[in-house]
């Protein structure tokens, strides 16, 4: 989530630059609003889209599998630093503060707009509602509701109800709406203002573009200037007269019309969006692609299997020759990693015993967990009727218990899938621990809770204890 907020922040700014460089003395009013607003929801989904085409060019991750076992998928659980809980709790209580703050001051506008609706005498226009304000010189609109103060003389509604109805026929309340929505969750968010202000200002343009066009825009300016309505505090919707506005709205009025050659300007976003597609995609590490089928099977010479494994290496066409024997070297690593052995190796398969089934021969062997006679004991799991359920119950339990995503690698938008594959003893110790992921921050947490599983009861095989090897991706997933 922080990857997010940030990675929003960061494309909302760059579209702002671009908009005041480029764009905003430009009389195209229509076509800023529509970049304006568009580029806001480009930034909030931007953040969330995966191409692959932008993906790192490094060789597909597989899973470390040695043997055929129940895969357990976890997502993370993501920690404040130094507890479990308390840092995460005070951040969301901050957050859902704010965001409960902002929906009860949305809801309190828009009560008050209803109530002057609902309380003050009304008329039909042209399919907007006029309701006059006794005792007042307001003048704001919302929709299809416009607010005329019923001291205004003729003249000066006359005008004021064509700048209002400017901003009805074009729907410029659903951008307020939508900004104040995003308000809501994005409370917090700066950006979100500057975006409202460039809105309001545009709006305003383009209802005095409206009102002027074809007309002599002195008497216009000089209303601007000599009058300054006020609007009740709290209002929802556009006001005619805006102190901070008067002196930019009489200025673009002045301003020549931009040549409609000039449009060709909207284009040059087309580089930095480019740009933020590579870096938001760039930034999303996908989960390993899984190889199925990447166990040793029984019996089976590492000759054999690497026979086997190219041959459905070469089934996908995406890889090339390359990356297929990049793999295939990755994969036959890993076993002779894991297993402490080179070369030819071979697991038993189930009617195979160690060379003159002595302890010390049965020690340098394998087995599988899924042929195994006697899986090995997780402690608590001595008397339960399914040994191996038990055994993958008590290990989701352990990793959920010490799990803590690593503080560097939440800042960093670090996240993604760590394959493990450890080995437990013939004296139920953990050994040979060997990880590979996206990142060394997430590989080093995951050997550290690896490390930290208890000692067991070692499995049995053929009437001895066996080494057991086992293979356990484990998802870290920020959002």
């Amino acid at each position: 989530m922080i990857a997010y907020i940030l990675e929003t922040l960061l494309f909302q700014s760059l579209f702002i630059l671009f908009y005041l460089v480029a764009l905003r003395r430009m009389t195209f009013f229509s076509s800023n609003r529509v970049f304006l607003v568009g580029s806001l929801v480009v930034s909030l989904v931007l953040p969330l889209i995966e191409l692959p085409v932008f993906r790192n060019s490094s060789l597909p991750a597989l899973d470390m599998a040695l043997v055929e076992t129940n895969l357990i998928e976890l997502e993370a659980i993501v920690l404040g630093p130094g507890s479990a809980t308390s840092g995460f709790s005070w951040i969301l209580a901050i957050w859902t503060g704010g965001a409960v703050m902002s929906l009860f001051w949305l809801l309190f506008r828009l009560s008050k707009l209803h109530g002057l609706s609902r309380g003050n005498r009304s008329e039909s226009f042209e399919a907007m509602h006029i309701v006059r304000l006794p005792g007042s010189d307001q003048a704001f609109s919302f929709f299809h509701w416009i607010f005329l103060g019923e001291l205004l003389d003729a003249a000066q509604e006359k005008r004021i109800l064509e700048h209002e109805l400017a901003h009805a026929r074009q729907w410029h309340s659903l951008d307020v709406v939508l900004l104040e929505a995003l308000r809501i969750p994005f409370w917090f968010n700066p950006i979100l203002w500057i975006y409202h202000r460039l809105l309001d200002e545009v709006h305003e343009f383009a209802a005095d573009a409206t009102v002027v066009s074809g007309n002599p825009p002195e008497q216009y300016y000089r209303e601007l200037l000599g009058q300054v309505f006020g609007v009740p505090s709290g209002i929802l919707g556009h006001t005619f007269f805006k102190k901070s506005l008067i002196v930019k709205r009489i200025k673009m009025l002045q301003r020549k019309s931009t040549r409609k050659s000039n449009i060709i300007t909207y284009l040059l976003v087309l580089p930095l969006l480019g740009a933020m597609l590579w870096v938001s995609a760039c930034e999303q590490e996908s989960e390993p692609a899984a190889i199925s089928d990447v166990a040793l099977t029984e019996g089976e010479k590492v000759a054999d299997y690497k026979a086997r494994m190219m041959e459905i290496l070469n089934q996908n066409e995406d890889l090339t020759p390359e990356q297929r024997q990049a793999i295939l070297d990755d994969l036959v690593a890993a076993i002779e990693k894991a297993s402490g052995s080179s070369g030819d190796v071979e697991f038993p398969g189930e009617n195979a015993t160690a060379s003159g089934n002595t302890k010390d021969n049965r020690a340098i062997v394998e087995v599988p967990f899924a042929v195994i006679d006697e899986v090995p004991v997780f402690p608590g799991c001595e008397d339960a009727a399914d040994p191996k359920a038990c055994f993958n119950k008590k290990m989701i339990e352990h990793v959920r218990k010490h799990f803590n995503y690593p503080e560097e690698a939440e800042a960093q938008g670090i996240q993604g899938r760590v394959a493990v594959i450890f080995t437990i003893g013939i004296d139920g110790g953990i050994e040979k621990i060997a990880t590979r992921g996206p990142h060394p921050l997430l590989e080093e947490e995951v050997r550290r809770i690896i490390g930290r599983l208890p000692k067991m009861k070692p499995g049995i095989h053929e009437g001895g204890a066996v080494k057991v090897p086992f293979s356990l991706p484990i998802v870290f997933k920020l959002d």
